[in-house]
């Protein structure tokens, strides 16, 4: 039990980030017209994506030996 409950808090972790770039990036978006707004959310998606890729990468990686030595 403690095993997934590792697993699941550190994946939530990286749902973490697309998540708050969308909360800090609602506000200027509304502020801005529809062309800038287009442009502004391609590049917050692309860039999110790659970050996110990067984490759930390295979380792969590092992920599996990180949960057995928290869980003891």
């Amino acid at each position: 039990m403690a095993f997934y409950l590792m697993a699941v808090n550190l994946a939530e972790f990286l749902l973490d980030i697309p998540r708050n770039v969308g909360v800090a990036l609602y506000p200027r978006l509304a502020a801005l017209d529809d062309r800038a707004m287009h442009q502004l959310t391609a590049q917050a998606c692309r860039r999110t994506l790659l970050i996110t890729s990067t984490g759930a990468l390295m979380m792969s990686l590092v992920g599996p030996p990180l949960i057995v030595l928290l869980v003891r």
